[in-house]
């Protein structure tokens, strides 16, 4: 199956309201639209569009209307059978057969694994350990091992350099990888992807706070297998830094520039493979540049309705120069792109969607607001520091896959009441125990999170103003 095909089939299963789509339509008779939302209990059409959306290619429609199921949509439909039962392996399920390679069980999480020619890969593990005799066992079999898609991977202190280098073909979309020091150079000659590395003598030492192996457990198959396939995808999507704006790109157009009215305090910002990023000036403005491709009027439009602007940018770089001011409302739509919005004065409103790519936001002044993010893919940071407002503020946080970073800073005489429903993947919150408990305040923080999938790094503290 080709590559593009495997990564739409993960898309796909990376959100529980698209599973059940799918669910319904192979377990279901054909539905129209209106059926279908009637079905999953979703009574916002713009939700239930989008979502069918991001099914292209494993949905269409038949001569009634009706949406059914393609080959590739039956094909997502029996991995995400198959690993709810603890069945087959990504690798068998993509290539519509079971794979006749030969698994190999042995050092902790390696069971999944499917053996191609000349090569045993190990992938879609949440937490590995490898050591000196499995990997005398691989050796033995004449094959090369490929370890992919793997949050916590650690290599046993057994293991020698000689016998790493000659069993080991590649380590790849890692993002926490535990090694002797003796083995550093080599495991840095097969390693790609890796967010993170480190090094140590003798036995692993004491797990930190970011030390996924401490904090992972009682996560089904499904979501292991979905959440590791997309957490990889976030290597390859998201852009390489260096610098904000149009200025870090060595040759860049400009195709598009005009004032923005003064009077802009609602902002929605829709991105699919473009960059945005703003500023704030009392010369508000926007400009659009083609960096490496093509831009032209078709692949932006720049729209103005009262005190709403909505600047959409499909494969072009903006730089936003905003209104130094409070806004009422900033929604922020992204499809592996980049979005990094700085506030000084921050906002009462904002709806953040990321289904891959990077987004920061950053606000040092928040005023008592509403923030509503839901993350399906790649990046998100949000940097929040709070002003004494007065009454309740609110973060809502639904992960399904991908990366979240959230700091927070509060006021000390808030109240944070949190709620948490962890279904899957991994996450460290750490509130600040002060504020959870403070039992005279002027303000409260509502924190809710659901987290299905993917990871979670949040700090709430208390400010020291």
């Amino acid at each position: 199956m080709p590559g593009e095909d495997i990564d739409r089939i993960f898309t796909a299963l990376s959100h529980e309201i698209r599973r059940e789509i799918i669910r319904v339509l192979a377990e279901k008779p054909p539905k129209t639209f209106s059926e279908l939302m009637n079905e999953l209990h979703i009574a916002d059409t713009g939700t239930m569009v989008f979502h069918l959306r991001k099914l292209n290619g494993l949905i269409e429609k038949n001569e009634r209307g009706e949406y059914v199921l393609t080959d590739l949509g039956r094909r997502a439909y029996q991995l995400l059978r198959q690993l709810e039962t603890g069945g087959g392996g990504v690798a068998e399920v993509a290539s519509g057969k079971r794979g006749e390679g030969e698994r190999m069980g042995g050092a902790g999480g390696s069971e999944g694994a499917r053996a191609v020619p000349g090569t045993l890969v190990i992938s879609d593990r949440l937490r590995l350990h490898l050591d000196r005799d499995f990997l005398e066992s691989v050796k033995s079999s004449g094959k090369k091992l490929v370890v992919r898609d793997v949050i916590d991977l650690t290599i046993s202190d057994d293991v020698d350099p000689a016998l790493f280098r000659e069993t080991v073909e590649e380590i790849s979309d890692v993002i926490s990888l535990k090694a002797p020091k003796r083995l550093r150079s080599t495991v840095e000659l097969k390693s790609r992807d890796v967010l993170s590395i480190s090094y140590f003598e003798g036995e692993p030492g004491k797990p930190s706070r970011l030390d996924l192996s401490s904090r992972i457990g009682g996560v089904s198959e499904m979501i292991s297998a979905t959440v590791t396939s997309v957490l990889a995808s976030v290597f390859k999507s998201l852009p390489k830094l260096a610098g904000r704006g149009v200025e870090r790109f060595a040759e860049k157009k400009l195709v598009y520039s005009s004032e923005i009215p003064e009077n802009v305090s609602r902002v929605r910002i829709e991105v699919e493979r473009g960059v945005v990023c703003t500023v704030e000036s009392e010369s508000p403005q926007v400009s659009i540049y083609s960096v490496g491709r093509s831009c032209s009027e078709g692949d932006y439009s720049i729209d103005y309705k009262g005190d709403e602007m909505t600047l959409t940018v499909e494969g072009c770089v903006a730089d936003i120069t905003l209104p130094r001011r409070l806004f009422e409302s900033v929604i922020v739509e992204v499809a592996d792109g980049e979005v990094d919005v700085r506030l000084t004065q921050g906002f009462k409103l904002a709806e953040i969607e990321v289904e891959g790519g990077l987004v920061n936001i950053s606000s040092p002044h928040t005023p008592a607001s509403s923030l509503r993010a839901e993350v399906n893919g790649g990046l998100l940071t949000l940097k929040l520091g709070y002003a004494r407002y007065e009454g309740e503020s609110s973060l809502d946080l639904e992960v399904n896959g991908g990366l979240v970073e959230l700091d927070v800073a509060l006021p000390q005489d808030t109240r944070v009441v949190a709620e948490a429903r962890d279904l899957g993947g991994y996450s460290d919150v750490d509130v600040d125990k002060g504020l959870l408990e403070q039992k005279t305040y002027s303000r409260i923080f509502s924190f809710e999170r659901t987290l299905r999938g993917g990871l979670l790094k949040a700090t709430i503290k208390a400010s020291q103003q």
